[in-house]
């Protein structure tokens, strides 16, 4: 070796020597770790030496097997316990380790039942089981919220069932059962065990509310259709706007409801027929000693004849009193009754039926008038 460089080596050695030393010292006065130390000559960083079972974690020397900010290695935070280089915790009070946290997994919305079984939008963590949310006032029954105050199902606690009876459904309210009764019926006796036991819907005696008698008719009996009062007419009568008639015989309701008979007529077999018939006898209006007599009559017309005497008869006005609506043909009879210019006829036994057109005297205030033996006709066309 020649002399220069012999002389390079032994002085790096020295220096080398040196810094070791100088670690060793200060490792002694610090218990084992060494700081970064700068190179006097070059600056130039030299790692620090750690020992004793520490670690270089950042710029110091420390203890992974016990440190919770270093657990087992540097920057492994532990929240709970670190011992041997192992994070524990241990928790208290039902509670247990997720994630480095105590967490009680009977109510943790992001931990239900067990660590990460996070429960969905809407609901919440119940006794371990993620349930829907209910809002104020209401109560988690089975899988659905329930108003203890109103529902029937569930009503003043879980699963308690209100009961619904005869016509009617269990309620709820303020949490005490009760009944609805159906449409159309009703409780008229105060008693919910029996339910619902009236018709209100078709009971006279309670017709659309209890109570509520519908009146009875003449022909016929009180009735209750669709909770409005009404009348069941006997056999051979019919209810004509609340009454019993008989619309064979009623001239208001002759063979209908509202048909009404004119004057002087009446109602025969569902017809309106006049009130007359042969023989049948009559004096003038404005006359009384004046007298006809009638041949025939139907509900079409009717054939009127003087009495022998005759005389002047307001034969217009007769057949409007008699029912019919005009006068129709007229004549002479040559003195006979119910007959023309013939012996031995009468009302009874009635002759020719024939009309001249004789015998008119004129009008008055009660129209056409005839005389004196004449004989003539009533007519409803």
């Amino acid at each position: 070796m020649t002399p220069g460089i012999q002389s390079s080596w032994t002085r790096a050695a020295t220096r080398a020597l040196s810094v070791t030393v100088a670690l060793a010292s200060w490792a002694v006065a610090t218990g084992g770790c060494s700081t970064p130390v700068t190179n006097e000559t070059n600056n130039t960083f030299i790692a620090p030496i750690c020992d004793g079972g520490t670690m270089l974690c950042d710029d110091g020397c420390v203890d992974v097997s016990t440190d919770r900010d270093n657990c087992g290695a540097c920057g492994l935070g532990c929240a709970g316990t670190c011992s041997q280089g192992i994070c524990s915790l241990t928790c208290l009070g039902g509670f247990i380790v997720c994630d480095d946290a105590c967490v009680d997994v009977q109510n943790d919305p992001a931990n239900c039942g067990e660590c990460g079984n996070a429960c969905g939008a809407g609901k919440v963590c119940s006794l371990g089981k993620c349930e829907v949310e209910c809002p104020i006032g209401s109560l988690l029954c089975g899988n659905a919220c329930a108003n203890l105050a109103t529902n029937a199902n569930n009503c003043g606690g879980c699963g308690k069932v209100c009961a619904g009876a005869p016509n009617a459904d269990g309620t709820c309210a303020a949490s005490v059962c009760g009944i609805a009764c159906d449409e159309g019926f009703a409780t008229c006796d105060g008693n919910e065990v029996n339910g619902c036991e009236t018709d209100t819907a078709g009971d006279p005696l309670n017709c659309g509310g209890c109570g509520n008698v519908c009146e009875g008719v003449a022909n016929g009996a009180p009735a209750c259709a669709a909770s409005k009062c009404g009348i069941a007419c006997d056999a051979d009568y019919s209810d004509c706007s609340g009454a019993c008639v008989n619309e064979q015989t009623d001239a208001k309701n002759c063979g209908a409801c509202g048909n009404k008979c004119a004057m002087g007529q009446s109602c025969k077999s569902g017809g309106c027929a006049n009130n007359i018939s042969a023989c049948d006898q009559g004096s003038d209006p404005k006359d009384a000693s004046v007298t006809y007599v009638v041949c025939s009559a139907d509900a079409s017309s009717a054939w009127i004849s003087s009495q022998l005497d005759g005389g002047l008869y307001h034969a217009e006005a007769i057949c409007k009193a008699l029912g019919y609506v005009a006068l129709g043909q007229y004549g002479g009879n040559c003195g006979n009754v119910c007959g023309y210019c013939e012996d031995e006829t009468s009302c009874s036994q009635p002759g020719d039926k024939t009309f001249d057109m004789g015998g008119n005297q004129g009008t008055d205030d009660l129209g056409i008038t005839l005389g004196y033996s004449v004989t003539w006709e009533c007519v409803n066309t």
